[in-house]
């Protein structure tokens, strides 16, 4: 059985609720199986969605409540969950060619998680490197943040942070991150060729040890009385930079 926000030995994580399983089957994800709350089942909504699924021969199970609650998290379970295994890639595949990545170091927030995985989909970055210590990606909350990106951007978890590091720098990365004050302003940096931003913990930022090895830091003008910006929303900014300058 699978465990709640964590991905099994085979690299698949449950996705609850009608869109984000319609969004998995979208995508081509390969959908493993699907679980049905029994006395939902007529629901239209999920109705919709069971036609898919029979159309597609995916395995569907047809559960009792207690059972189904038992495998979910969410406050309003929506009665159909999936188990979807994602890809599975290597470092060397992702950082093959010039490219722009995302690199989270121990980020705890799963919405902010979330929220990157799909900045970085939305703003053409090719995957989304997440440290040991960092929140996992198959943590529901930060799947249904992710809105399907999880399905169609690479995401790799548990790195060395220092091997991941050197691996970056040996390829010819530049290694850019946002500081609240005395970094150069955000939209005068060039952000082509090999970039890599890294984002780090919500309330701590960037160790001193991951800072020292920074190339650029940057900083986003903010009105007086604003002290900073939630790491996601300040990373999804430079993000959308990033793209307009390698358009």
């Amino acid at each position: 059985m699978m465990r709640k926000g964590q991905f099994d030995s085979e690299n698949r994580v449950p996705v609850e609720g009608v869109k984000l399983v319609q969004e998995a089957i979208l995508s081509h994800a390969a959908v493993a199986e699907v679980y049905v709350c029994a006395t939902r089942a007529r629901e239209p909504a999920l109705q919709e969605v069971l036609e898919r699924t029979r159309r597609l021969r995916i395995r569907t199970l047809f559960v009792a409540d207690r059972v189904y609650n038992g495998l979910v998290d969410t406050e309003s379970p929506q009665g159909i969950l999936a188990l979807v295994k994602l890809p599975q890639f290597q470092l060397s595949q992702v950082v093959q060619n010039v490219s722009l990545l995302l690199l989270a170091h121990q980020l705890q927030d799963p919405g902010n998680l979330g929220t990157l995985i799909r900045s970085a989909e939305a703003f053409g970055a090719r995957a989304v490197l997440l440290t040991e210590g960092t929140v996992s990606a198959a943590n529901q909350k930060a799947v249904r943040a992710s809105a399907g990106s999880l399905f169609r951007i690479p995401v790799l978890n548990g790195l060395d942070p220092a091997k991941l590091i050197d691996e970056l720098r040996r390829r010819r990365f530049r290694l850019i991150a946002t500081t609240p004050k005395g970094g150069e302003n955000f939209d005068e940096l060039d952000y082509r060729g090999s970039v890599a931003l890294v984002v780090g913990n919500e309330g701590s930022g960037l160790s001193k040890d991951i800072l020292d090895q920074i190339d650029i830091k940057v900083t986003i003008p903010l009105a007086a009385n604003v002290e900073s910006l939630n790491v996601a929303v300040a990373s999804s900014i430079i993000l959308s930079e990033a793209a307009r300058q390698r358009r």
